[in-house]
């Protein structure tokens, strides 16, 4: 049949549509999912056409067909080039261990593009560009449509609303979205994972959804969302996760958005955030239903708000946002540990308002909030921890509310003071302490482990602006710019490139002497495995400042090519060199 159908490919260009359409169905049925099938699609061949089953010779044209014949475990390989397609409508689902796949053949090399440039926002969730359809009749916060699908390697331009729609079973890795007119990705159901993924300059929220369990997000960029300026206190900014069990955030950066850097708002049980940074995010004007709203309290690095927990917010770095790192917002059972909370408003806000209806039976509250063996430095606002609006009548310390402050760390500088509880005037160290109880909390200098940005509170003028230029507060062109995957394309196995590394992971020990560790860049979250032969070589990279935290500056590494799988770069460090590119610079 395969070759039945690689014959008539001559021919197809001259049929209508409808019947071309009509004859592939035909020769389809029967066939079911009985193995999977490489499926290929390049619109530049000049022998693509949208009947039969695309085959690397007679590829398809549009990744639309190959989503309408695709089936369990079948996997869409796409070409490189720009395929201009509003929306992708996938009408069956893979399975667990067996998904439909749609991938790249090389990373960011295809461009799906919904529409034209966008030069205005939308509050219209229903068209969306790929995935699923809007919401479940029987339950509104649910999808309709395909489950167990993996989308990898593609670039997602203009969606008309929003970009990615992903429900059960879905994985989205190696993707870059940009300019959607209303939200980036929208995750609802279980069993979903998002990798090494970018968001950014999206009308609304750069990640967002909820309404499941065993959501993972890892190795991901958010930046500069919320460009239409929805209100950042009850609307929108990088993200915005409700209902979950189970959410896991590891290795986030977001940064430059107009609300908070991830906002988890009601009902979240069994949460995580680690490894992440989180820094520049601001707030300020903007308009709901067309009135003004000032709200330059949510530009916040991290709010936890209506959660019942347990939550863990851990090893992360949170900087020069503009109102706290950390906001615990009705919410209990959660454990703020091990992070670098630097040049913030305040370092960890709590606020305790009232939010259920009978007040006697209160679920939504702060209790049981341990801070431990966190560094604060340079925070601007009254206290490194403090207290804001409230129902705060069980008492007048911190205990009384299940807060234990422990084992943590201030550089307050000049006379500034470490903790504003309640009405009572902010707290020096010495009264703090008392205050607190003595819990091994100590002043200290700190080393910045950031070179702090400087954002404004955004006024409603600057909210008006055309959305172009609507806001873009840090300077990051030139990091965006400088690509892993660009420093290695033409690169052979053996040979010894200099690539740009704004952040790695944690070490892992391969062998009594040897590491391995990923360097990742701030262009796509490229991310490549680096070897390290020696613990000399080790050394040199953390002597680089390669860090664990995302740095806008990047260290400069010469490698030797290892693997040049463009989903599995790999490499072994030579040298690490100076922020120059120079050794020793």
């Amino acid at each position: 049949m395969l070759a039945m159908l690689n014959k008539w490919h001559k021919f197809d260009l001259l049929w209508p549509r409808w019947v071309r359409l009509a004859l592939g169905g035909v020769l389809l049925m029967g066939i079911g999912p009985a193995s999977a099938r490489q499926i290929w699609v390049d619109a530049s061949d000049s022998r693509s056409a949208d009947i039969g089953f695309g085959s690397r010779e007679h590829p398809l044209r549009t990744i639309a067909y190959a989503a309408s014949i695709a089936d369990a475990g079948d996997v869409v390989t796409i070409k490189a080039g720009d395929y201009h397609e509003p929306e992708i409508v996938i009408p069956r689902s893979g399975k667990p261990g067996s998904p439909i796949t749609f991938m790249a053949e090389q990373p960011g090399t295809v461009r799906l593009i919904g529409g034209n440039d966008v030069t205005d926002y939308t509050d219209d969730e229903s068209l969306i560009l790929w995935g699923k359809r809007p919401r479940q009749p029987e339950n509104n916060e649910l999808w309709t449509g395909a489950t167990y699908i993996t989308i990898r390697g593609l670039t997602l331009l203009n969606a008309r609303g929003v970009a990615v729609a992903a429900g059960d079973g879905w994985r989205v890795e190696d993707c870059l979205i940009r300019a959607a007119r209303f939200d980036g990705l929208v995750a609802r159901g279980n069993d979903i994972a998002i990798e090494r993924t970018v968001v950014e300059n999206v009308g609304n929220n750069g990640m967002t959804g909820g309404f499941g369990r065993n959501i993972r997000i890892s190795n991901s960029i958010i930046r500069r969302c919320n460009r239409m300026g929805n209100p950042p206190g009850g609307t929108s900014g990088a993200s915005k996760f409700l209902w979950t069990h189970g959410l896991r955030i590891d290795g986030l950066i977001s940064y430059d958005n107009f609300g908070s850097g991830f906002w988890l708002d009601w009902e979240n049980y069994d949460y995580e955030i680690t490894g992440s940074t989180l820094f520049g995010n601001h707030a300020g004007d903007a308009l709901e239903k067309g009135k003004l709203v000032k709200q330059p309290w949510a530009g916040a690095g991290f709010w936890s708000e209506g959660n019942p927990g347990p939550g863990r917010i851990t090893g992360n770095l949170i900087y020069s946002n503009r109102a706290a790192a950390i906001g615990i917002l009705e919410s209990k059972d959660v454990t703020i540990e091990d992070n670098d909370l630097y040049d913030c408003g305040v370092g960890i806000e709590l606020r305790d308002m009232l939010r259920d209806d009978d007040e006697t039976k209160r679920t939504h509250l702060i209790d049981n909030v341990v801070i431990r063996r966190n560094r604060f430095k340079a925070w601007t606002g009254d206290a490194a921890i403090a207290t804001s609006i409230g129902h705060w009548q069980r008492g007048g310390k911190p205990r009384d509310y299940g807060v234990i402050v422990e084992g943590n760390y201030f550089d307050p500088g000049a006379v500034r003071s470490i903790v504003q509880w309640l009405s009572r005037k902010p707290a020096t160290f010495s009264a703090a302490i008392d205050l607190l109880g003595s819990r091994g909390n100590q002043i200290r200098p700190i080393i910045p482990p950031a070179i702090r940005v400087t954002t404004h509170d955004t006024p409603l003028a600057e909210v008006r602006r055309a959305p172009g230029v609507r806001f873009r507060q840090i300077a990051s062109d030139e990091a965006e710019s400088l690509s892993i995957r660009q420093a290695i394309t033409g690169h052979a196995i053996g040979q010894v490139v200099r690539v740009p590394a704004f952040g790695r992971t944690a070490f892992v020990q391969e062998s009594p002497v040897a590491s391995s560790c990923q360097v990742y860049d701030l262009a796509t979250r490229a991310h490549l495995k680096l070897l390290l032969p020696s613990q000399a070589a080790r050394q040199a990279l953390q002597d680089a400042d390669v860090r664990t935290h995302a740095s806008l500056r990047p260290a400069w590494l010469s490698v030797r090519l290892t693997s040049v799988d463009p989903y599995a770069l790999e490499a072994e460090l030579l040298a690490a060199l100076g922020t120059e590119g120079k050794e020793g610079g």
